[in-house]
């Protein structure tokens, strides 16, 4: 151990400043994965949904790496048709990636400007807004990472949401999930089921689940023609 601190005391005031900068990162690396695997944080009732401690250290070094480019860069937002929206504002998905087959994760735009969501000031990320950023957070990546057609439509069948804490407006708020249950017929996929964490400065702030169907135009047009018929 002196022979350690030697080592670092004869290191330049720059490098010795990037190693503790390294320490600190290792360190909440494995605060983060150990929070869940002891179960303070997510655990999914399934547990081939659950990420693993892998999973969640590459979730971490990513979030890590878009904590640093979103200080200056809050309003970035992903393309308006990959969510199905008409208006660029109401995009509430920064950006998107694939960590491994079915683990995904992104970052939220926080846009407190909002017209809707921040129709009057509020301290915290409002419940309805990361809804609405899941939602399109599973619509985005089913296009990205499935290639699921910009023509389908969605059928939201089930979203079971637990609040944890408030989610803060001044910091970077992630998304990762780990898609299962996925259906498919001739190759395209029509069904899956996702498990949502929402996740800021190393802790969960809300998980959501769900599960939807994917329906061609046609096969979408069926369905609403027999509920009118």
């Amino acid at each position: 151990m002196t022979d350690i601190s030697t080592r670092i005391a004869n290191l330049s005031p720059a490098k010795q400043a990037l190693l503790k900068l390294q320490m600190q990162q290792q360190k909440g690396l494995i605060n983060f994965v150990s929070s869940f695997h002891k179960g303070t944080s997510f655990t999914s009732d399934n547990h081939s949904n659950k990420l693993s401690a892998l999973e969640l250290s590459s979730a971490y070094l990513q979030f890590q790496k878009w904590s640093k480019k979103s200080e200056n860069n809050h309003l970035l937002r992903i393309e308006k048709h990959l969510v199905h929206k008409d208006y660029e504002q109401n995009v509430l998905i920064a950006r998107i990636q694939k960590l491994y087959d079915d683990v995904i994760v992104g970052e939220a735009t926080q846009d407190i400007s909002h017209p809707f969501f921040y129709e009057h000031p509020k301290d915290h990320v409002p419940g309805l807004y990361i809804l609405e950023l899941t939602r399109q957070f599973v619509t985005a990546l089913s296009h990205l990472h499935y290639k699921v057609p910009l023509s389908t439509s969605f059928i939201l069948n089930e979203m079971h949401t637990k609040f944890h804490q408030f989610a803060e407006t001044s910091q970077p708020l992630f998304v990762a999930t780990k898609i299962s249950g996925k259906v498919y017929t001739d190759d395209r996929i029509m069904k899956m089921n996702s498990d949502v964490l929402l996740i800021q400065s190393g802790e969960v702030i809300a998980e959501v689940k769900g599960n939807f169907q994917i329906f061609e135009a046609n096969s979408y047009q069926k369905i609403r023609s027999n509920n009118f018929s």
